[in-house]
């Protein structure tokens, strides 16, 4: 079973996959894809994904294709990630090392590489 949830901020949509990334459900996230009119970022987060088969495997790589970027804080979704060769957002730096980097910048002030 794959839960997905979706968050728009700004011109960005994140989706949140959970659970396995296998078959029709993998396929339902390319219908889904194919159906609306994509907003300028997509993100998808892959961290509480615990299973891609090769459907899912290729849905990620089409994904990959049209400039997604990914999310992947767990050993698997890292792994997947790396086999892949997935692009991954700036954002797939754990929250506490994003505080910490800023913390050692100026004050109230980070650059855009330290996010």
């Amino acid at each position: 079973m794959l839960r997905i949830t979706n968050q728009l901020q700004h011109d960005t949509l994140t989706m949140f996959l959970e659970g396995r990334l296998t078959g029709n459900f993998a396929q339902e996230i390319r219908n889904l894809a194919e159906r609306c009119v994509p907003p300028p970022q997509i993100i998808v987060d892959l961290t509480e994904v615990t299973f891609v088969d090769a459907t899912g495997e290729e849905i990620l790589l089409w994904l990959n294709r049209y400039g997604v970027l990914f999310i992947a804080r767990s050993g698997y979704s890292q792994h997947v990630c790396e086999q892949l060769q997935l692009r991954l957002s700036q954002t797939n730096v754990p929250t506490e090392k994003r505080r910490k980097t800023v913390a050692e910048g100026a004050p109230g002030k980070a650059s855009d590489g330290d996010l």
